[in-house]
């Protein structure tokens, strides 16, 4: 799961048409995406605010979690200009699971990075070995 700060970056990338690019950034819309599958980019949900897609991507993890045992399980967040907001989702994660392994946070690469924007925040990690649905 992972969310963007400014749809604009995704406008120019193709990812979104100029007018969702408008209209969301009017209404302060921020998408919640994920990638299900090698290629393909999906909407999970649709929020209002920043606070409100850091918790939802937060609330994703913490489903997954529900489902499967995540001792020990290793969680990655990528963040591009917003550790605040990547420091948020860890702090939640593990106040939630104790028991999960290392969380890491890391700048995301410039590539990426050029095609998301700053405040690209990106959580990612495997779950029993397997890629949570």
């Amino acid at each position: 799961r992972f969310t963007v700060d400014d749809l604009n970056y995704l406008k120019e990338g193709g990812r979104v048409s100029n007018s969702a690019a408008l209209v969301g950034s009017i209404l302060d819309i921020k998408p919640v995406l994920y990638v299900p599958n090698a290629g393909t980019l999906d909407v999970a949900q649709k929020v209002r605010g920043r606070k409100a897609a850091l918790r939802a991507i937060r609330d994703g993890v913490l489903h997954d979690f529900s489902e499967c045992d995540p001792t020990g399980t290793e969680i990655h967040i990528l963040q591009a200009d917003c550790v605040a907001d990547a420091e948020w989702v860890r702090d939640e994660i593990r106040k939630a699971y104790p028991q999960v392994g290392e969380i890491t946070i890391t700048a995301l690469g410039v590539v990426i990075g050029a095609h998301c924007g700053p405040g690209l925040l990106t959580v990612f990690y495997l779950c029993n070995g397997r890629q949570p649905k």
